[in-house]
């Protein structure tokens, strides 16, 4: 479970360009026989997917340990659903109200005890760097979203 956002401009986008190829690389994948056939089928299926929810029509961020606005000392549920209308559509102005919130508020890189507190795996050989790379990286992404939603003067579906 988690946030998702979504352009739907970008979106619609996205599914018109790479829906048919996504859909076919499913058939392929159900009718093959061999077990390899089909583990080269399911990396391209997995590739496509990718190009079904590209970063400028989406944005996730996981309700677990990989939660980005925790680390900004903000929630999904307190800060920007209230934000959302009755549809859940964050708006023009919603965005750049949260893009503040997010540029105004220090980005607190958590210890490694609460990360472990709030879930994390460190026995995949991640390290606290690493931890803290990934939370500098989906913060940036959220800006880059938001300020493209902004760009284009559309509102952002949240599904929180």
């Amino acid at each position: 479970m988690g946030a998702d956002l979504y352009i739907d401009s970008e979106m619609k986008k996205a599914q018109k360009e790479h829906e048919s190829v996504f859909d076919e690389l499913v058939k392929q994948r159900d009718r093959a026989t061999d077990v390899g056939v089909k583990s080269i089928i399911q990396n391209a299926i997995e590739k496509a997917l990718d190009d079904l929810y590209p970063p400028q029509a989406y944005f996730r961020d996981s309700y677990n340990s990989q939660n980005v606005l925790w680390t900004i000392n903000l929630s999904w549920w307190t800060n920007i659903s209230p934000m959302c209308d009755d549809k859940g559509r964050l708006s023009v102005t919603g965005c750049k109200k949260f893009l503040l919130f997010i540029e105004g508020t220090p980005h607190v890189m958590p210890t490694r005890k609460k990360l472990v507190e709030m879930g994390a795996d460190f026995s995949q050989e991640k390290t606290l760097g690493d931890w803290h790379e990934h939370f500098r990286n989906k913060r940036q992404e959220l800006i880059d979203f938001l300020k493209h939603a902004i760009e284009l003067n559309e509102s952002i579906q949240c599904s929180l």
